[in-house]
């Protein structure tokens, strides 16, 4: 059995050397390197066309998100390029993953699962099958269920517009029978196009996204070295952007098993907020104690705006945990007797335990 690479194809580059190219197609430039072909297929699974190469902003071929046309939110880790079906919105077929030799488990992203003005959903199921064609795992993404929230780009923001979206799939057994897998729209609404990106065609990622709906500032909690593999150390950066508290401040990160029941938004409260006194705060992650893992202490105080204060979280070496999502929001205390935000809650971190 030949193992493909254990690597992420971001799309950004060719194996070969060389940028990709904004509708370029691709159909076996992986296939050396990581032992994987790309087609759109019909209900059928007849060839329809080759996929093509995305790149964020104009032309508008993929989706329409929060900061414009085929415009992650900031902090998704999915870098200038992604894989879409077409040259236009309008779902046109499945994506097929094609191996050369089987493996055992896959991860990747998909953009933008939202839900649209109308009330229609976006949905993708994502299936591992072996040699035969029977189902040997299944994924299903679909738009989160909440609020809709601003942007200061305007736009319909519908729940999940603009986030990646983590699948992860793997063989019950553990053995390689995983031969294709298949992206294939399941959801309601028109109008939609592809974007899949970070593909880690013979493991499980470590990743990390971002996500909150603009109540705690974007960039209040980041990723700053490391990694959420087994047996790997992740850094998390906790800052203020804003400044409101007092350098020398505390800051923490808490992770939990669940997002808060609004995700990819929070539930707010008074007080909670960066802003300023009294600005509300968003719980971007379950603090009931079945799902809440022990916080993370800082390493070193916080030093003020732009210089994030440095929370380690060791992943153990563990295989059971590879592929398991987890949640994690970031914290700050000012002790300051004075201090108008004596709390201060960050942007949510969403982590898949990679392999």
């Amino acid at each position: 059995m030949k193992e493909a690479d254990a690597q992420v194809i971001d799309f950004e580059t060719f194996p070969a050397g060389g940028s990709t190219g904004d509708m370029e197609e691709i159909s076996n430039q992986y296939m050396q390197s990581a032992g994987v072909s790309f087609a759109i297929v019909d209900s059928e699974e007849k060839f329809v066309r080759y996929p093509l190469i995305a790149k964020v902003g104009p032309p508008l071929t993929a989706f329409y998100g929060c900061p414009g046309e085929d415009q992650p939110l900031p902090g998704q880790g999915v870098g200038q390029s992604f894989l879409t079906d077409d040259d236009q919105l309008g779902y046109t077929g499945s994506l097929l993953v094609t191996y050369a030799d089987p493996v055992v488990e896959a991860s990747g992203v998909i953009l933008d699962v939202d839900i649209h003005s109308t009330g229609q959903f976006e949905e993708w199921t994502v299936i591992a099958r072996n040699a035969a064609g029977a189902t040997v795992d299944f994924d299903v993404i679909s738009a989160p269920v909440g609020p809709a929230y601003s942007c200061s780009a305007g736009g319909f923001l519908g729940p999940g517009d603009s986030l990646a979206f983590q699948w992860t799939l793997r063989s019950p057994a553990m053995i390689a029978e995983i031969q294709s897998i298949l992206i294939e729209f399941t959801g309601n609404a028109t109008a939609v196009g592809l974007a899949f990106d970070n593909f880690s065609p013979s493991s499980v990622g470590a990743a990390a996204t971002s996500y909150g709906c603009e109540v705690n500032p974007v960039g209040s909690l980041t990723v700053l070295a490391g990694s959420s593999s087994v047996g790997d150390v992740v850094v998390f950066g906790v800052d203020n952007p804003f400044g409101t508290q007092s350098v020398g401040s505390l800051p923490l990160v808490l992770l939990s098993l669940a997002a808060d029941a609004a995700f990819p938004c929070g539930t707010q409260f008074p007080g909670l907020g960066m802003a300023g006194a009294g600005a509300p705060g968003e719980v971007l992650i379950d603090l009931g104690s079945a799902n809440l893992v022990k916080p993370f202490l800082f390493n070193a105080l916080w030093a003020g705006p732009g210089s994030p204060a440095p929370v380690l979280a060791a992943f153990p070496e563990a295989p059971e945990l590879v592929g398991l999502k987890v949640y994690a929001q970031g914290v700050i205390l000012d002790q300051s007797p004075s201090s108008a935000v004596p709390i201060g809650l960050t942007n949510g971190m969403a982590i898949v335990v990679g392999g």
